[in-house]
């Protein structure tokens, strides 16, 4: 990929436009073309197609893009977001409970009945 010269980096967002806009069903893939002019793109769709059309390339091209994507100026500016899985927080486990004492007085619940003398 040419993902480092200008003309790359827009190819990429494009793909990246492409992919959210069509909920990751199709991916313009195998950009070339003279200049800034595209003369021969390779298409890839889910296996079902999208909305009638059938790439002309794998779809293993979608998960790979998917998953090697990294976004550029040209995503910001089009207000794409990652697509790598955001990194989990390490949680902490709960602090365990103290066990309660044995001086700990009972709770009551309902009405209590004195007793009269």
């Amino acid at each position: 990929m040419r993902r480092d010269s200008e003309a790359g980096q827009k190819c990429c967002a494009f793909q990246h436009w492409v992919y959210h806009n069509t909920e990751g069903n199709l991916l313009v893939t195998d950009m070339q073309g003279v200049g800034m002019r595209l003369t021969d793109v390779g298409i890839a769709t889910c296996k079902k197609g999208y909305k009638g059309f059938k790439g002309n390339c794998a779809t293993s091209f979608i998960d790979q893009f998917k998953a090697l994507h990294q976004c550029n100026k040209y995503c910001e500016i089009l207000g794409l977001k990652s697509l790598q899985p955001k990194a989990k927080k390490v949680s902490t486990a709960p602090k365990p409970k103290p066990p309660p004492s044995a001086t700990s007085k009972k709770k009551t619940f309902g009405p209590t009945v004195k007793n009269k003398s």
